[in-house]
């Protein structure tokens, strides 16, 4: 016979099997961070700024050629006009005095 204490498990513990807070890697994800060691110095702020711009040019450059992709309603009456016309061209041909 079992008893209760055999089938109880580590509650304390996660699925992963720790029960240990990972520490923030990145200063600027933590605004509780305290200051000392891990604060930005006005140097690595603006290093950070510039850093930062090549990305937001490209995210924009982005931004702007997803804005020109046609919609799905575009597409489908698109769609829609290439099978009329082909459909009027064939008929057109097929009925031309040979």
């Amino acid at each position: 016979m079992v008893t209760g204490e055999a089938l109880t498990f580590n509650r304390s513990s996660t699925i992963i099997w720790h029960h240990i807070a990972m520490p923030d890697e990145h200063p600027l994800a933590a605004p509780s961070a305290p200051r000392g060691a891990e604060a930005l110095t006005l140097r690595q702020a603006d290093q950070a700024r510039t850093d930062f711009a090549p990305i937001e040019s490209n995210l924009e450059f982005i931004m702007s050629q997803l804005a020109e992709v046609p919609s799905r309603k575009q597409l489908a009456r698109y769609s829609l006009l290439v099978m009329l016309g082909a459909a009027c061209l064939v008929q057109t041909l097929a009925f031309l005095p040979r």
